[in-house]
């Protein structure tokens, strides 16, 4: 029991001094004041009426006059227009070129799609197989004949198109 009035008595060990904060006062504008105008509400509206209808006018006369000049533009297009795609047609203008699944590709698709990722952009570890071997890499290059494999391990390995039986992507 005499431990315990000690510690009560003590100041703390880690004292951490914070300063006293004052109020933040904003200086933000508290009063506005408009100025007097004395006019008629009559005579405001009459204007306002006025101004409206010459608007009302000359935008009239701006869409009459941009809609002449849309149907000699359709009349000059119409001899040279060619039919509408339907919904769901492929224009080539927009949208995603649907590939084939890379199983049901056969061999030269398979290249020419693996060949395509050759400059800069990440290959595809793939599965070479032959006759004798088979080999696990990336395509490095394609000559018209032949194709030239980087092995994970090894050095890199020129094979004849004629000669690979199958590819199969791999994961990393």
């Amino acid at each position: 029991m005499g431990n315990e009035r000690k510690t009560k008595n003590k100041k703390p060990l880690l004292y951490i001094h914070q300063p006293e904060l004052r109020e933040v006062k904003s200086n933000m504008q508290s009063n506005y004041r408009s100025p007097n105008i004395k006019t008629d509400s009559a005579k405001q509206k009459e204007s306002v009426s006025i101004v409206k209808k010459k608007k009302r006018e000359y935008l009239q006369e701006d869409l009459d006059s941009i809609q002449a000049e849309m149907e000699i533009e359709q009349e000059e297009q119409e001899p040279q227009s060619q039919p509408q795609p339907k919904l769901g047609e492929n224009t080539g203008k927009f949208g995603f070129k649907k590939v084939k699944p890379f199983r049901e590709m056969d061999l030269n698709e398979k290249l020419d799609y693996l060949t395509e990722f050759g400059d800069g952009k990440a290959p595809f570890p793939c599965v070479f197989t032959t006759e004798n071997n088979s080999y696990k890499g990336v395509i490095f290059s394609t000559n018209g004949t032949e194709v030239e494999i980087k092995p994970f391990q090894g050095e890199h390995v020129k094979l004849n198109k004629n000669d690979i039986k199958s590819i199969k992507m791999i994961g990393l």
